[in-house]
């Protein structure tokens, strides 16, 4: 049977191999629906058989706090450094670095996980969460402006 012969038959658009009936008298009951024998995908990147399988339900996602809390706690210890050790070039040098590059990359990938886990169907976020987001880039500002005038008055010194 050609497709040319059943006006609904939709296969050669789909890329699926469609089971045809049998030839002869087509039987219109409940047995006479096409099964399809690949799988179909969406483009999300997940794919469902066409026998109506339904995907897994999914837990609730959360808002991925490890990344913000470690960038908050880089840029905590660094503020704590440059004021206790802050007069050692070192120090402040490891301060600078702690507190600026390294607490706004892990704030970067708190935002790129915290984005993904928004795609979600069941995401469940807080009320204070931005705010803290906001609080993290504020000390990092301030670890690295107190870092570079420890690192400034070293350099003005030599």
């Amino acid at each position: 049977m050609t497709s040319g012969d059943n006006p609904f038959d939709f296969s050669q658009y789909n890329g699926n191999q469609v089971q045809q009936p049998s030839v002869g008298a087509p039987d219109r009951g409940a047995s006479s629906t096409f099964t399809s024998t690949a799988a179909s995908s969406f483009g999300f990147g997940e794919s469902f058989q066409a026998s109506g399988s339904v995907p897994p339900a999914q837990a609730a996602i959360g808002v991925p706090t490890k990344w913000l809390v470690l960038a908050i706690a880089c840029a905590v210890v660094s503020i704590g450094v440059v004021i206790v050790l802050g007069g050692a070039p070192i120090a402040a040098i490891t301060a600078w670095l702690l507190g600026g590059p390294i607490a706004i990359v892990l704030l970067a990938v708190f935002s790129i996980r915290d984005t993904q886990a928004r795609t979600y169907p069941l995401y469940s976020s807080g009320e204070l969460v931005p705010w803290i987001y906001r609080l993290g880039f504020v000390l990092s500002a301030v670890a690295i402006v107190i870092s570079a005038m420890r690192i400034a008055n070293w350099m003005g010194r030599l």
